[in-house]
């Protein structure tokens, strides 16, 4: 088995569909923070996604944006509509998956749904991005084709079928994922299968800012420094605080590519205690400062 499949496996993720939304426009729900990943896939038209303090994401037909943590956030046919709880629409469906809103205009058809992962299981969840924007797999869109076509007609075995539909879904978002990666995700695959240092990555990934040292990182996962110290580097193939620079560099990287946060603000957020030191950093690891990055995003190609 390989490495992604025994983490896969070892998740146990399941996935649920809430609905598939015919909406009209004008529309938007709106849905508080959760434990559990939600997710919403484009099946024709098109929506916009806010999440508080992030920049908008547009999301076309055969898109899917997954919410991997939980996030709240509002989704509707354009920014700052009036929303409704999405608790309010998904009661529209009386024990259907098929549900409608919104008024007389441009129609959108949406699958809405959400995954969750055994409690003892690999924290891969945590490890991916909070907002996931999936943009033009063929296979993604196949599988939001197929779930929305079982949300309109129950037939028997639907239920069956839109779980597998669901986690054969989260696998193609993953993929997805992995294929933005940049020499990192394949060591994290790796080192998912070692629960303790899974649990430093996702500290390290969700508190980049913290001045994190070998030894507070061992005692956070239970482990002996020296101990953790082997372990690391034999399975990410660098020593704990290389990683940790090299993870921060990464996350202001997606930072700069992906919201338009101030540079300083960023430098503040993965660790940097000015402006300046990140750019140094920065130039270092990828040959550019970071304004020159941004600015290179806008031309004929990605440095």
């Amino acid at each position: 088995m390989d490495d992604l499949s025994a983490v896969l496996d070892a998740v146990r993720m399941r996935g649920q569909m809430y609905c598939r939304l015919e909406a009209r426009a004008p529309w938007a729900m709106r849905a508080k923070g959760s434990p559990v990943a939600t997710f919403h896939g484009v099946v024709r038209g098109d929506a916009v996604l806010q999440v508080p303090g992030e920049p908008d994401v547009r999301l076309a037909a055969g898109d899917l944006v997954l919410l991997s943590h939980g996030s709240g956030h509002a989704i509707g046919d354009a920014p700052d509509r009036e929303s409704v709880p999405i608790e309010d629409v998904l009661g529209g469906a009386d024990g259907s998956w098929l549900v409608r809103c919104g008024g007389r205009g441009a129609q959108t058809v949406l699958v809405c749904g959400g995954f969750s992962a055994g409690r003892d299981g690999p924290p891969l969840l945590s490890l991916m991005p909070p907002i996931l924007h999936v943009q033009g797999s063929e296979r993604v869109q196949l599988l939001l084709t197929l779930l929305s076509a079982e949300g309109g007609a129950r037939t028997p075995g639907a239920d069956v079928l839109v779980a597998r539909l669901t986690e054969a879904l989260f696998v193609e978002v993953v993929r997805a994922w992995l294929g933005k990666d940049e020499g990192q995700t394949g060591a994290w695959i790796r080192a998912l299968r070692d629960t303790r240092i899974a649990r430093a990555l996702t500290l390290v990934h969700q508190k980049p800012s913290r001045e994190w040292t070998v030894a507070t990182l061992a005692r956070e996962v239970g482990m002996s420094r020296s101990g953790f110290a082997l372990t690391f580097a034999q399975l990410l193939g660098e020593p704990p605080l290389s990683y940790v620079q090299q993870w921060r560099l990464y996350a202001a990287r997606s930072m700069l590519r992906e919201s338009a946060h101030a540079i300083a603000q960023i430098a503040e957020r993965v660790g940097y205690d000015s402006e300046a030191s990140l750019s140094k950093a920065f130039k270092r690891r990828y040959g550019m400062p970071p304004g020159a990055y941004r600015k290179s995003l806008h031309g004929p190609a990605e440095a």
